[in-house]
């Protein structure tokens, strides 16, 4: 949306990519949004420790087998 966008101009761009992978995985319903804004977040921060991490944990948490490998 051009809010989040605009968000991520002002403030930090990785900040506002995690806050909003995790408001989309703690909404029911919302998986598909969660899985793709983790995806857009690994690939834009793919050094990032914190995006991998985040990733992860919210994997193990839905119980995907990715996340075990």
């Amino acid at each position: 949306s051009k809010v989040f966008e605009r968000s991520c101009v002002y403030c930090d761009s990785k900040t506002m990519h995690l806050q909003m992978a995790k408001i989309y995985a703690n909404t029911p319903g919302k998986e598909a949004h969660a899985e793709e804004a983790y995806k857009r977040l690994t690939k834009k921060f793919s050094q990032s420790c914190k995006a991998w991490l985040s990733y992860a944990e919210y994997l193990y948490a839905k119980d995907i087998g990715s996340a075990r490998k």
